[in-house]
């Protein structure tokens, strides 16, 4: 227990260091994590000579990260994805292991070697690319959508990975012949454990985790969150699914529950320290002798791998209707080696498929290949804009001068479509636009490449041009040279970037609005050619920095005004953190003043039926009803024999604190909100 102590605190002391130098240098902390993991192994200074310990550390981290992301899906999630899971991922498993298979046999492997090798190449890492993709928040892009898909069938072809490898063994001859009579119970287990989960989440676990929340204590419920987490991950692990799947499916369960909020929240804590470990211990497993003897074989051997998984995960997604720009992107997430290739090459070994030499050479790829991937997601992004930006640039021209020529006829279907708007995007932003315009008589048509967006505006009767936005043809078909205005509401950052500068490099003159997620992304769309940026980040901070104004009552065209300063400092929010003095400078100087509100008397309101001597609000509060509109008729300065009736609209003066005094004897306590500003 010593030694255990000593070398997780020998562990997180040095990680920590390298983690700091590597947040000081801009890099990833998953690099750090790596790093260290190589640094204190016993291949290197050997500072902790005995990994298995930290490996148990690990695959509980793996397991609650795995638990955490599931519980951030649900089933009905997972079924709007089959075509990404089932689709997506057969395509890419199946090129990626054809495709190495091929090229290791070219090299003169034998049939059953070369298999393994296309098995490790074909399998991507679910705990690496989860946690960067949600560390950026790119798990709802096209492109992060895609990679979970594959990700997700990848971790389901793990037990067939598993339960092949004794066939190739058999194959060649290494008198295992009496394992295939052991495939089918192993698929029964797992059959029955996937039937057993899908039967919780509708029955079981909602009413355990029911019952554990009404005994009142987090430490009860908390407790039994981990044991479902864990508990269903062994119990995957036993019918021969692996720990993550395990884990996941776990947390899909749990999603589906009402409490799957506070269960995020519990569990996050323990998910960021003990995921660490995992990372870590991968940094562990690489021997820098391999690198230095065979540095040449290993770079050879990981470029490969990473260029071949890119460049086929590309084509998978093309042929699922994904542009190249989304599949490249998924392609660069998924390029390097799976966590569970490290087992299923461990297994192959004593299989008698891989050498120990040739096994060491895999795994100095493979932890080569984890190290660079957060590169490849953080700058993968900036290589493909890039690329589409070289790709467009020749073209241009040319189709600036096509654009000026009005539509015909046939063009359009029949329906030219002129002064319309173009929108780009047809989720949950694009599927109310499209209402209010089709409700207003606007004439407008949408973009998007997504077969659901499709379907959904087909039957709703909209105009859809299916496609991708960062293409010109795309925008051609949409008739861009005689719109009147064009909106982004697509969630791909990238995607976003390339159809701003491609819209204003086509149309100089057309106006262009873009909805974006995070403010780090408004100033480079301006510098694109955006017109208006909306941020969703600042524009929920301003909504609910108005609605706080409302309480204390503020005019409502000074709080216009001082959401207008705040918006249009929406740089120095992003720079600074902070707003600047003159946006806030007057805001006590406002609470002090006098103000003017309107309140409309509800008819259980404790002040309809009496007078205004008999409420006396001047003695009571400080404040003062200056008039009354009823029944569209204003009374100016009423009496204190006025007797006030439901839905009168009263006007109240005074201070802000005497009108939060007057408002509560104008209204039932239930009633007691911001009130609406009328006339």
């Amino acid at each position: 227990m010593e030694h255990l102590l000593r070398d997780i605190v020998l562990l997180l002391a040095i990680a920590l260091a390298v983690v700091l130098l590597f947040a000081r240098l801009r890099l990833p902390t998953l690099i750090g994590f790596l790093a260290a993991g190589l640094l204190i192994g016993p291949n290197a200074l050997g500072i902790i000579p005995n990994t298995e310990q930290v490996q148990v550390l690990a695959e509980i981290g793996v397991v609650l990260l795995l638990f955490a992301i599931g519980l951030e899906f649900s089933f009905s999630h997972l079924r709007r994805m089959a075509r990404e899971v089932f689709l997506g991922g057969l395509l890419q498993v199946a090129l990626t292991g054809l495709v190495a298979w091929a090229l290791a046999t070219g090299l003169g492997l034998g049939e059953a070697d070369a298999a393994l090798w296309g098995i490790l190449v074909a399998m991507s890492s679910t705990a690496v690319v989860f946690r960067l993709l949600s560390n950026q928040g790119l798990l709802g892009t096209p492109h992060g959508r895609l990679s979970v898909g594959i990700l997700l069938f990848q971790d389901l072809m793990i037990v067939p990975a598993m339960i092949l490898i004794p066939l190739l063994a058999a194959s060649k001859g290494t008198a295992l012949l009496e394992e295939p009579p052991r495939i089918l119970p192993t698929l029964l287990k797992v059959t029955i454990t996937l039937a057993f989960m899908l039967l919780g989440a509708r029955l079981l676990i909602p009413r355990l985790l029911t019952f554990l929340v009404r005994t009142g204590s987090r430490e009860i419920f908390l407790l039994g969150l981990i044991t479902i987490c864990i508990g269903t991950a062994w119990l995957g692990a036993e019918a021969g699914l692996s720990l993550a799947l395990g884990a996941f499916l776990a947390g899909v369960v749990i999603s589906e529950s009402e409490y799957s909020y506070q269960a995020i929240a519990d569990i996050l804590p323990f998910r960021d320290s003990l995921s660490a470990f995992f990372f870590i211990s991968i940094g562990m497993l690489l021997d820098p002798h391999t690198l230095v003897r065979f540095g040449p074989e290993v770079l050879g051997l990981t470029l490969g791998i990473v260029l071949l998984k890119i460049a086929l995960v590309a084509l998978s997604a093309r042929l699922i209707g994904y542009s190249w720009r989304v599949g490249l992107l998924a392609g660069m997430s998924l390029a390097q080696i799976g966590e569970f290739s490290f087992l299923i090459a461990a297994l192959g070994r004593d299989y008698g498929l891989m050498s120990s030499q040739a096994e060491q050479l895999f795994l100095a790829a493979a932890v080569l290949s984890l190290l660079i991937t957060p590169l490849l997601v953080f700058y993968g992004s900036q290589l493909v804009w890039a690329g589409l930006r070289w790709r467009d640039r020749n073209s241009l021209v040319l189709r600036q001068q096509q654009l000026q020529e009005p539509p015909s006829e046939a063009e359009a279907d029949g329906k030219p479509l002129q002064g319309h708007i173009i929108v780009a995007g047809y989720g949950t932003s694009g599927q109310m636009l499209g209402r209010v315009f089709r409700e207003a008589q606007i004439p407008f048509c949408v973009i998007d490449f997504t077969h659901p967006a499709q379907r959904e505006a087909e039957l709703e009767g909209i105009p859809f041009r299916f496609g991708d936005v960062t293409r010109p043809e795309v925008l051609e078909s949409a008739h861009i040279g005689q719109a009147r205005l064009f909106i982004l509401t697509i969630g791909d950052p990238v995607a976003t970037r390339v159809a701003v500068r491609l819209v204003r490099m086509l149309r100089p003159d057309l106006a262009i609005l873009v909805r974006t997620r995070f403010l780090s992304e408004i100033e480079e769309l301006y510098r694109l050619g955006a017109t208006q940026v909306v941020a969703d980040e600042l524009e929920a901070t301003l909504t609910l920095f108005t609605r706080a104004l409302e309480y204390y009552h503020i005019p409502r065209y000074l709080i216009t005004a001082q959401a207008a300063v705040a918006r249009s400092e929406g740089y120095e929010l992003l720079r600074l953190g902070r707003l600047s003095g003159r946006t806030l400078a007057r805001l006590p100087e406002l609470l002090a003043a006098g103000t003017v509100e309107t309140v409309r008397l509800p008819p259980q309101s404790p002040a309809v039926g009496r007078t205004l001597g008999e409420l006396d609000l001047r003695r009571q509060t400080g404040a003062s009803i200056i008039g009354v509109v009823r029944a569209h008729t204003p009374y100016p300065n009423p009496g204190p024999d006025f007797r006030l009736q439901p839905d009168d609209l009263l006007i109240v003066f005074g201070n802000h604190q005497d009108v939060d005094r007057a408002l509560s004897c104008l209204l039932p306590p239930e009633s007691e909100t911001v009130p609406s500003r009328e006339g």
